[in-house]
C-alpha cells in the first residue's frame, strides 16, 4: 500500500476551482471561515474570534499533514484566485484506508455548485493517490443541503447518530462513500 500523504504541493484543478494544499497565506478565508457561525453552525467547531486563532489552526494543520494525519485544501475560483473554500481528510483509521471529509464553503457562494466540485475531485483523489477504500462523510442532519451534495456525490447514508460538540448535541448523519 502506498500513501502519498506527503505531497507538499499537490494542486488539484475542475472545471471552476483551483485547490492547494493549506498554508500560512491562507489566513484571511481561514478566518473567514472558521469565524463565520452560518458555516460553523452545521460543523461543531467553536468559531474563532481573532485572527491568531487561524494562525495557531494553520500552523496546527500544517504540523498534522507533516505527521500525515490529514490533508487540506484551500481552493480558489480558478478565474480570479479568489479562495472560497476548505476541504480535508482527517481522522483516518489505523491502517489509512479510511478517512472522514470534512468541507467549509463561504456562505456567499452556496448553491452554486463549487462545493459540489470540490467534493468530486478531493474524492478521487483520496481514492487514485491516498488508496482510501472508504470515505465518511458527517453532516448534521439538519444541513438538507450538505445531505444532498453527498447524495450526488454517491455517498450513502448509513446511519444517523448523536454528536457532541462544544455546543451541545446534536443529529449528524453518517455518509459512506467506497472504492
Amino acid at each position: 500500500m502506498k500513501n502519498n500523504f506527503l505531497i507538499k504541493d499537490y494542486t488539484i484543478t475542475t472545471q471552476r476551482l483551483t485547490m492547494r494544499l493549506l498554508n500560512e497565506n491562507d489566513r484571511d478565508v481561514t478566518f473567514a471561515l472558521r469565524s463565520d457561525e452560518r458555516v460553523l453552525r452545521n460543523t461543531g467547531v467553536k468559531p474563532c474570534q481573532k485572527i491568531e486563532e487561524a494562525d495557531a489552526w494553520i500552523n496546527r494543520i500544517k504540523d498534522d499533514m507533516e505527521n500525515e494525519e490529514c490533508l487540506v485544501w484551500t481552493g480558489f475560483i480558478t478565474s480570479n484566485m479568489h479562495p472560497i473554500l476548505s476541504i480535508c481528510f482527517w481522522n483516518y483509521s489505523e491502517n489509512k484506508r479510511t478517512a472522514e471529509l470534512g468541507y467549509t464553503l463561504l456562505p456567499d457562494y452556496w448553491g452554486q455548485g463549487y462545493i459540489s466540485e470540490a467534493i468530486d475531485a478531493v474524492v478521487k483523489f483520496g481514492f487514485e493517490h491516498c488508496e482510501f477504500v472508504e470515505i465518511f462523510a458527517y453532516p448534521r442532519t439538519e444541513n438538507i443541503a450538505s445531505c444532498r451534495v453527498l447524495e450526488k456525490a454517491a455517498f450513502k447514508l448509513i446511519e444517523k447518530k448523536v454528536t457532541e460538540s462544544y455546543d451541545g448535541n446534536f443529529l449528524t448523519s453518517v455518509y459512506r462513500k467506497t472504492l
